[in-house]
């Protein structure tokens, strides 16, 4: 999460708390109509609140909240090699995988939304959407795990390590990418949403941010869409079929 978008954020966490209990969800949807993440972050924000009080800082979310140092070992499994990023509800670190003997990608929730049914939940949806998705353009999810580290619950889902960047941190560092570029990127990405709507899954949540780009050998990229968290599965997909 960026510097504004966390600041923005924060404005809005506030914003809802002096209002009467009664009218924050109608200000929530309304303010938040366009960025369906930022609503979830907010109202998960909002519902944690009410019941542990006030865990907003001052500073970008990276104190707040314990954070894993190098070398920690989650299940007895997963050693904590650096952070990867951090958002509103947890943080991504690269760990190795000590049973596969293979670097893997671990999204933790903060201890906070540990022990939120909802946002556990959501995690929980995520995997089993994602996992419904072979395709080299969409991340891999593999599996959920809990472990206890100083009295404190650490919920996190596995997921495939991509070494890359964001589209949305390439196109703000070099600026508009040329024709050549931009169409070899779009087609993968337009692969792995096409991927993930074969098997009746729709993202809810594209953005330029849930795209990574992977060098690749001989100078391409691969084009890797993530973040499952908001998806859901089509209204056709849930229905039963019959022959």
């Amino acid at each position: 999460m960026s510097a504004e978008r966390w600041d923005h954020l924060k404005e809005l966490f506030e914003a809802v708390l002096e209002l009467p209990a009664e009218t924050r969800a109608s200000f929530m949807q309304r303010v938040c109509q366009d960025d369906a993440q930022l609503g979830a972050e907010l109202k998960a924000l909002v519902a944690n609140y009410e019941v542990l009080g006030n865990f907003m800082s001052d500073d970008e979310p990276s104190g707040p909240w314990f954070t894993l140092p190098k070398g920690t070992i989650l299940c007895d499994r997963f050693r904590v090699i650096r952070p990867l990023g951090k958002g509103g509800m947890g943080e991504v670190y690269e760990a190795f995988d000590q049973e596969l003997q293979e670097a893997s990608a671990l999204k933790i929730l903060r201890p906070e939304f540990a022990r939120d049914a909802d946002s556990v939940c959501r995690l929980i949806r995520e995997i089993q959407l994602a996992r419904k998705v072979t395709h080299p353009n969409v991340c891999r999810v593999f599996d959920l795990n809990r472990d206890t580290l100083a009295g404190r619950e650490f919920v996190f889902l596995t997921m495939e390590l991509l070494v890359g960047e964001t589209l949305s941190d390439r196109l703000r560092r070099d600026g508009p990418l040329d024709t050549t570029r931009a169409l070899a990127i779009a087609e993968q990405i337009a692969a792995g949403i096409d991927a993930a709507h074969a098997v009746g899954i729709i993202h809810r949540d594209f953005k330029s941010a849930n795209v990574v780009l992977v060098p690749s050998e001989g100078g391409a990229t691969r084009a890797v869409v993530m973040d499952f968290g908001l998806a859901r599965t089509s209204a056709a997909s849930e229905q039963p079929h019959y022959r």
